[in-house]
């Protein structure tokens, strides 16, 4: 809902298809919920850049990347593995990167708004 709130004040002039808005707000909290569920970090960041009706997203944290499924995997993830989140992810957004070491992770993403 604070994703969707936070479109809706947006002062950008870029035409937002609810649905859309919708989705995005469903990648971020599928990523966010990842990060706090799989992770002992203390913190989560997330980064969200409107620019040509195309959000960019960046979800980041203290886990280790190493424990991260390759991005190649997510589309094909069985429920068993907990994967239905980045089942999500991968079938609403473009241009995933997984990025990180044994210490940090961070995921971006772009989803279409329009």
């Amino acid at each position: 809902a604070e994703v969707s709130e936070w479109l809706e004040g947006s002062d950008t002039n870029e035409a937002i298809d609810p649905e859309r808005a919708v989705d995005l707000a469903l990648v971020v909290t599928e990523l966010a919920a990842n990060a706090i569920d799989h992770s002992a970090s203390p913190w989560v960041r997330l980064d969200i850049e409107l620019n040509d009706g195309v959000a960019l997203v960046e979800v980041s944290n203290l886990g280790p990347a190493v424990d991260v499924p390759p991005v190649e995997t997510w589309a094909s993830l069985e429920a068993s593995d907990r994967g239905r989140g980045l089942r999500i992810v991968c079938a609403l957004t473009t241009d995933i990167e997984l990025e990180g070491d044994g210490d940090s992770t961070r995921v971006r993403c772009r989803i279409s708004l329009s």
